[in-house]
């Protein structure tokens, strides 16, 4: 996967022109922003889909509604839902750096919603995501992957996790291990609870918490962001390169 620094969501990439779901200003500068997107604008329902890859760093926030005809905020699939922000590629990958900060884009031209959960959509066949939020900002994460999957969760989260892994497997760095409550594990998928006080109280995580349903066909890793980049499956071509040339050297040792 390409590098993140590359961000899709400034007004200098073609390919991703200044949409109604972006707030018509920068965050403003203060302390608490950090320096990573102090120049990407807030925004709420923004919709991707691509037979590209998609890459960039998203600030949303999901108390932001822009006034707009209400015919731009319908999701294309024509469904009465929208989603705060929803990545789709088509046949490539998603790599998404997404920040949930309620009121960033509150001072600009918009209403302000009442404070609900944040619904993220990623697809794609690879997904690496890196989610930033803090603890009481709650949101729903949805990534369904025809290849791998990596998610880097913020270090306080809590909350429940359901992950479905159809050939690989489900892996955990050991920070996620730490704070692991495994409810369930059958025919590859994992139902789990994830919290500080998940190995001591299963009344730790309720039913107004964040939630990740993850879905690939390869290997899931989940991690927190602090945790740095967890090991990678070692990939299966190598292995079998080195089979294809040790038989293709055997053949013609006895075929002389």
């Amino acid at each position: 996967m390409a590098d993140a620094s590359t961000a899709s969501t400034s007004y200098e990439d073609p390919r991703m022109p200044l949409l109604p779901s972006y707030s018509s200003d920068v965050q403003a500068v203060a302390p608490d922003i950090p320096e990573k997107i102090r120049n990407v604008r807030p925004g709420n329902y923004l919709h991707i889909s691509r037979t590209e890859s998609i890459e960039g760093t998203y600030v949303i926030d999901p108390l932001w509604e822009p006034r707009v005809p209400a015919y731009m905020l319908q999701t294309p699939e024509g469904c009465g839902h929208r989603d705060n922000l929803a990545l789709r590629s088509e046949g490539s990958w998603v790599k998404a750096d997404v920040w949930i900060r309620p009121g960033s884009a509150a001072p600009l031209a918009g209403v302000v919603k009442t404070k609900q959960r944040t619904s993220i959509k990623l697809s794609g066949s690879d997904i690496e995501a890196h989610l930033h939020a803090n603890p009481n900002d709650l949101f729903f994460l949805q990534c369904d992957a025809t290849s791998h999957l990596v998610v880097y969760l913020p270090q306080n989260y809590k909350g429940l996790l359901v992950a479905k892994s159809t050939r690989g497997s489900v892996r955990y760095s050991q920070g996620v291990a730490a704070r692991l409550t495994v409810l369930s594990e059958v025919r590859g998928t994992h139902q789990c609870l994830i919290g500080p006080d998940s190995n001591s109280s299963r009344g730790a995580v309720n039913v107004q918490s964040s939630e990740l349903h993850l879905s690939s066909n390869g290997y899931i890793t989940v991690a927190f962001i602090d945790d740095g980049l967890p090991l990678r499956v070692p990939s299966i071509v190598p292995l079998l390169l080195c089979s294809i040339v040790l038989w293709v050297l055997y053949r013609k040792m006895f075929s002389t």
